[in-house]
């Protein structure tokens, strides 16, 4: 991987290798519904705020994702994530927590895609 300025440079194309979804009750019974790898009966995912959940969910679709593309946590070099309103707020904590480069994507989503992660690795 390669910088220059703001701009990122990778050496391979990038393709998906492996992706992961959570998602609530509600979403279950929508177009997503049929793709979602975990859904949860608690929308609050057992956490004391709907902030606290929505990084819990983003941090274990990370895990998720990572174990169903056969990758470890130290194969991920840049992690590139988003959500609905643009703060980005549960995609910092989760990169934090993960001791990843983070690069933020502001885009309006579709009603139904609260977030979106693209992890990109070397391998």
């Amino acid at each position: 991987m390669m910088k220059k300025g703001n701009t990122v440079f990778f050496k391979n194309s990038p393709r998906i290798v492996s992706f992961a979804a959570i998602c609530g009750s509600k979403e279950k019974e929508g177009i997503i519904g049929e793709y979602a790898d975990v859904t949860l009966d608690d929308d609050m995912y057992s956490e004391s705020t709907f902030e606290k959940a929505e990084c819990k969910m983003l941090t274990n679709a990370i895990s998720l994702t990572i174990e169903k593309g056969g990758l470890e946590e130290k194969d991920i070099d840049v992690m590139l994530s988003g959500d609905l309103l643009n703060q980005i707020i549960s995609a910092s904590f989760a990169a934090r927590a993960r001791k990843s480069v983070m690069g933020k994507l502001y885009h309006e989503f579709h009603r139904d895609v609260k977030y979106i992660c693209v992890l990109c690795s070397r391998r």
